[in-house]
């Protein structure tokens, strides 16, 4: 039998990379054309020039495919969000107005309640102490990614949610900015892994689900599957024994339920 998914739905984020071609280079170019006009002034003007609706007017056009699609959702929201040509500090953003001082120590450091607006487009909203984040923020990026939880001295720590643009969401433990300790990852095409995790990588035991609901029990090291593992059909009827990600032979489902009790889970 050939090897089960080893595929997107294995891999790390921290491996993957958004392939456009020529086509989605086009999008990225007008992209960046729009995000340097509309960076000029602080604010977007009312009626943006004929060379910004023209590329406007292009990816609304191609909103509903591809990477011109991603890049209509790019624009669209930078253009929405609060411009600013420096680091600027404040109390809070509505809408797209920064209102009031964001909190500060005796020292002058960033210190309470606050949010930082980022030239880029991305934002931070939350807790800081000593001029880091640190306690429970919220960190927009102008792509539409967004994490949501605990920071320690500048990084993401502890419990939290990373909601990726195009649809996969991780949310679990965090250490120094990476996926670490126990997590879940749901994937834009409905499959999810449930498990352990370390330094971003899927690493240790846990459970993989594919959309269709067919479920494997195995281990992983460095986002690979390894060793033995078991693997059941989605109405639980049938059970095969996995080898380093090869599905081998077809096996009774008590004896499958023996392998997963050996790797240390329930069986589904």
């Amino acid at each position: 039998m050939g090897r089960w998914e080893l595929g997107p739905g294995w891999q790390g984020r921290g491996a993957r990379a958004l392939a456009f071609g020529r086509r989605g280079r086009r999008w990225w170019q007008g992209a960046l054309r729009v995000a340097s006009l509309a960076a000029l002034s602080h604010a977007v003007p009312r009626a943006p020039p004929p060379q910004v609706q023209l590329h406007l007017v292009e990816m609304i056009k191609a909103k509903k495919s591809g990477a011109g699609h991603r890049m209509y959702k790019v624009c669209r929201r930078v253009l929405q969000a609060p411009i600013v040509k420096e680091n600027t500090y404040c109390l809070e953003v509505v809408g797209k107005e920064l209102r009031g001082e964001g909190e500060v120590n005796a020292q002058g450091q960033r210190e309470g309640r606050g949010t930082m607006v980022f030239p880029s487009g991305n934002m931070y909203e939350g807790q800081w102490r000593a001029g880091l984040q640190h306690g429970q923020g919220k960190y927009t990026f102008a792509t539409g990614n967004v994490y949501e939880g605990g920071y320690v001295e500048g990084n993401k720590h502890g419990h939290g949610k990373f909601s990726y643009a195009e649809g996969d969401v991780y949310e679990g433990e965090f250490v120094a900015g990476l996926y670490h300790g126990r997590g879940k990852m749901t994937y834009a095409t409905g499959n999810s892994y449930e498990g352990e995790f370390a330094e971003g990588n899927k690493h240790g035991k846990g459970t993989f689900t594919w959309a269709d609901g067919a479920v494997v029990v195995v281990r992983f090291e460095a986002d690979a599957p390894v060793g033995q593992g078991v693997k059941w059909s989605a109405d639980r009827t049938e059970a095969w024994e996995v080898q380093d990600g090869k599905q081998v032979r077809g096996i009774p489902l008590d004896e499958a339920a023996q392998i997963a009790a050996r790797i240390g889970l329930p069986p589904p």
